[in-house]
């Protein structure tokens, strides 16, 4: 079973996805960089979203644009523990 998998971009991921979708995945979890906003947030801290907006074009292809993109919940938990485990910051 794959476990992990690195890829960059947009269109990489798209394809990924849909390969490693037809072998029977089923759990997707974006990894990456992103602005931050918040005053707590310092450089290199873990930000562990429930939901995000989808406006990057990809996900167009994958759900309507008023779909919710909100994360499963025992995702959320499975990254909350991993980094708690990590000792890591995270928000």
């Amino acid at each position: 079973m794959i476990r992990r998998v690195m890829i960059c971009g947009g269109p990489s991921s798209a394809v990924l996805l849909e390969e490693m979708a037809n072998v029977g995945a089923h759990t997707f979890l974006r990894i990456g960089t992103s602005g931050g906003i918040g005053e707590k947030v310092k450089k290199g801290d873990f930000v562990i979203s429930t939901g995000a907006i989808a406006e990057e074009g990809t996900s167009r292809a994958y759900a309507w644009p008023s779909y919710p993109a909100a994360a499963h919940y025992q995702a959320v938990l499975a990254l909350v523990a991993g980094a708690a485990r990590m000792d890591a910051r995270f928000h």
